[in-house]
């Protein structure tokens, strides 16, 4: 979806808004972090965004984390705002978007409607090879290469989440910079030994 909706991007007659959603630790800040380097915009935190008077900035394409943190009535302003303007925007939260309409007598049924039109990238806990590959593309960021089997050793040991992901490649990283070694299996295992939180 994602490449689909970058490759859109240059046609003015299409609308190219789009929802990440799913649980947490499934790697939806890290798709909008992708997004934000394809795009070169920045991202804003919900609750700064949606807090402010004035809240849209300058960039043709408003992302957003966390924007289940925000008030429905707000992410609707937002929302509103964006179409008036002609921003695209791309937003990403814990949960359904449909819980992002609020509950209750607070829910907003014209919010609900339009989340549920708008194109949605719904993910759930990574496997195995996509955790792999987050390895890869992490470490890739850094300047830092790693070969596929040995980030697959680590893959099959992590907790199957984004977070365990980026805390394992933070601490390898720094092992590796300090020891000035190549990364290989051995380290790997070193480096989980210290994130007991991170490993199945």
């Amino acid at each position: 979806m994602l490449q689909s909706w970058e490759a859109g991007l240059g046609d003015a007659n299409s609308s190219h808004s789009m929802l990440i959603a799913g649980p947490a630790g499934t790697g939806k800040s890290l798709l909008l972090a992708y997004v934000a380097r394809d795009t070169g915009v920045r991202i804003h935190e919900g609750d700064d965004i949606c807090n402010r008077q004035n809240p849209l900035p300058d960039d043709p394409v408003i992302l957003v984390d966390d924007i289940h943190l925000c008030e429905p009535s707000d992410v609707m302003r937002l929302i509103n705002v964006c179409i008036e303007r002609g921003r695209i925007y791309v937003f990403a939260g814990t949960g359904n978007p449909k819980d992002w309409a609020g509950e209750g007598d607070g829910r907003l049924d014209d919010l609900a409607s339009r989340l549920s039109a708008t194109p949605t990238a719904s993910l759930e806990k990574p496997d195995e090879a996509l955790m792999t590959e987050a390895i890869q593309q992490m470490l890739a960021d850094r300047q830092v290469k790693i070969a596929w089997d040995v980030a697959a050793s680590a893959a099959m040991r992590l907790k199957r989440s984004f977070h365990a992901v980026r805390q394992f490649v933070e601490v390898l990283d720094s092992e590796a910079m300090e020891r000035q070694k190549k990364i290989d299996k051995a380290l790997v295992q070193q480096v989980l030994a210290t994130i007991p939180d991170a490993v199945l």
